[in-house]
């Protein structure tokens, strides 16, 4: 009885200690029609998160910037709505690097409007603690547009916006350098003879080169992704594009300090459904000299999939997130996207992927699309996640909290996958005994040649061949810390399930 109760007291505490965070999964209204969270940072002093949200009204075409304040339980503390002198609207926050920590007392933040038929800079500084706005400034030429969505921190006084310079006559990658006033202080233009839309830069901190990235229009149907590696004075020291069959776009660019090489995200057409692209999601790493590691597809495809979020872990390995739907059986025009979260190794292989939803079931319309545009990891070890519900024509903030398995609740999200090419649900398999101690039997009816264990952080611990008789095999589990894991049975033709099973001794 002494043991029965030890191990019930283990199997209860367990998954407590191995989450051992706080979990929500909200929506949050700001008080315009459509609204969606862009940014979100740690609060280091009190564990609270800032976020941003681009509002728009969908009746006055009214749009503002509100800064808000969550708890870290989840509860909304207050909010601040940002508006400008002679702009009382604040445009286009749909770049996914708008808004940096500047310092330890404010974040710095870009945006843009139109002035006429052009695209006019916005320029905002803001104290993080109370999220009042401490400057605002604004650039505007009366000849040149510019699309400005990333900022970059070099030092405590010099930052990077870079983004792209437009005319009737082409388009360029266009860098100014602001000081922590917001003052421009110098800018230059790089040469584009591949005709690069700059959505993207990161600042390689090694060979300290910035890398523009972004899409390359081929024809009316065909995007291909392009780069172009300049200093920072703006001489060319590279400029190559990728073909990539049926590429979506790319979503975001990032610098690994792991392996000295850089990622991007998105989405790629696989298949067609009608006369509609169907998209997978994809991850593609690059050498340190632009030539690619590899490129994956993940999941299902589906109208709608896409990456928007992304982040690299010190050891190399990848977050990204976004919206994802495997259905194809409602009518395209009425379709389901939820957010999505995947970690995968620094190869590419996946962890785990979550996906989670959080609309009232018939109070909505059938199509609630549910999206991730950011993703964070926060001070204990998990993720916090923004993002929207688009439901036309009222629309929400929403913000999710998990754990560092991508978890909100104990028994965690609606998908696991554990392959590339394959969707893992719970199998119709038996394991036993449950909690295990140095054996752990399995009995399932479906013929399966491989086992896999993960424990609570995702990290493989056990990988082996294995043959099924009479239906039936075992796994020795001896060497197994005390914990929760999740066993995976995969076959030959890369069917996969799992469950969950706990050690417990």
């Amino acid at each position: 009885m002494v043991r029965y109760n030890k191990i019930l007291f283990l199997v209860c505490l367990l998954p407590l200690l191995c989450k051992g965070q706080t979990y929500f999964n909200n929506y949050y209204k700001t008080g315009y029609n459509n609204t969606f969270s862009t940014h979100v940072f740690n609060n280091i002093i009190d564990s609270s998160f800032t976020v941003f949200n681009y509002a728009t009204d969908s009746v006055t075409g009214y749009q503002g910037l509100y800064s808000t304040n969550i708890s870290k339980t989840g509860s909304l503390n207050f909010k601040k709505i940002l508006t400008y002198p002679n702009y009382d609207y604040y445009a286009y926050l749909n770049g996914f690097k708008q808004f940096i920590p500047a310092t330890n007392c404010s974040y710095i933040g870009a945006s843009v409007t139109y002035t006429s038929s052009l695209t006019t800079i916005l320029l905002t500084k803001i104290n993080k603690v109370t999220l009042d706005t401490i400057k605002t400034s604004f650039y505007y030429d009366g000849v040149y547009g510019y699309y400005m969505n990333n900022i970059i921190k070099f030092n405590d006084n010099k930052y990077y916006l870079i983004g792209n310079k437009s005319s009737p006559s082409g388009q360029w990658p266009c860098v100014f350098q602001l000081d922590s006033n917001l003052n421009i202080v110098s800018s230059f233009t790089v040469n584009n003879a591949i005709n690069l839309t700059t959505t993207n830069v990161v600042l390689n901190p090694v060979s300290k080169k910035l890398l523009f990235g972004g899409t390359v229009l081929y024809s009316s149907t065909q995007q291909n992704v392009g780069f172009i590696e300049s200093d920072t004075l703006g001489t060319i020291s590279t400029s190559t594009v990728m073909a990539f069959s049926g590429v979506q776009g790319m979503a975001q660019l990032k610098y690994s300090l792991y392996d000295n090489c850089y990622v991007f995200n998105g989405a790629i057409k696989s298949s067609q459904y009608g006369s509609n692209n169907m998209y997978r999601l994809n991850i593609t790493k690059l050498n340190s000299t632009l030539n690619v590691l590899w490129s994956k597809k993940y999941a299902s495809a589906s109208i709608s999939n896409n990456f928007n979020g992304l982040l690299i872990n010190l050891d190399g390995s990848i977050i990204s997130c976004g919206r994802y739907s495997d259905s194809t059986s409602l009518p395209l025009v009425n379709y389901d996207t939820k957010g999505v979260i995947l970690k995968t190794k620094s190869n590419g292989d996946s962890l785990w992927m979550r996906q989670y939803n959080n609309y009232i079931t018939g109070s909505s319309p059938i199509s609630h699309h549910e999206t991730f545009f950011g993703v964070e990891k926060t001070l204990d070890g998990g993720y916090i996640l923004c993002g929207n519900v688009m439901n036309q024509p009222q629309a929400k903030s929403w913000i999710v909290k998990a754990d560092s398995s991508g978890c909100i609740s104990i028994g965690c999200g609606n998908i696991i996958t554990g392959s590339l090419e394959g969707i893992i649900s719970e199998g119709n398999f038996l394991l036993f005994p449950n909690p295990a101690n140095d054996v752990l039997n399995i009995h399932s009816e479906s013929q399966f040649s491989k086992v896999e264990i993960i424990n609570s952080l995702g990290q493989l611990v056990r990988s082996e061949e294995i043959i099924l008789k009479d239906q039936k095999t075992f796994v020795d589990t001896r060497d197994l810390a005390n914990g929760v894991y999740l066993l995976l049975l995969k076959s030959n033709n890369l069917q996969t399930v799992s469950k969950r099973f706990v050690i417990a001794r």
